[in-house]
């Protein structure tokens, strides 16, 4: 498994439209708004990605993106500082082939918790700060980034539809 989420303190439609300009990029499709489970359909053309996909929607008031391609994990913390801007904003995602896990957690423009192991490339590991959901141990490992998001989640309600949206690679 690969999921990955952004995951910003901001309404939905501010949300989208300061991604959309912070990522630079041509929109190919949407935002539009289709069933959750249609979205992988809608972003795959002739067995390719059509570009960097991601669904848009809300949960527990704050916007979150899933990231389809694993794009996002290209971005290094200061550029996450720029999209957050005074914003509560949280990156976080692992990829169980590599294997690799990332933890970014910005408050108020300031980083509170910036992990990140890859086993292909250890000289990329950071592991600053803490959070309090690592009150009985800190992160050590991708496997441990792994059990954040999982945990996230799992406490999601999947949405019916998401806005689907679609930038030139």
């Amino acid at each position: 498994m690969c999921p990955s989420y952004l995951i910003i303190s901001i309404n939905k439609a501010d949300a989208t439209h300061r991604f959309i300009e912070w990522m630079k990029r041509d929109v190919i499709d949407g935002p539009r708004l289709i069933p959750y489970d249609k979205a992988v359909n809608e972003a795959v053309e002739n067995d390719q990605w059509r570009g960097t996909a991601v669904m848009i929607y809300e949960d527990r008031g704050k916007t979150v993106f899933e990231d389809m391609t694993g794009a996002l994990a290209s971005f290094s913390p200061d550029e996450w500082l720029t999209l957050a801007e005074c914003d509560d904003l949280e990156f976080i995602g692992y990829n169980d082939c590599v294997p690799y896990g990332q933890v970014l957690v910005i408050g108020n423009g300031t980083i509170i918790r910036d992990f990140l192991s890859d086993e292909q490339d250890t000289a990329c590991n950071r592991n600053i700060g803490r959070i309090t959901f690592e009150d009985d141990r800190l992160f050590s490992s991708w496997n441990d980034a792994a059990y954040y998001v999982d945990s996230f989640s799992d406490e999601m309600t999947l949405p019916g539809e998401v806005d689907l949206l679609i930038l030139r690679r």
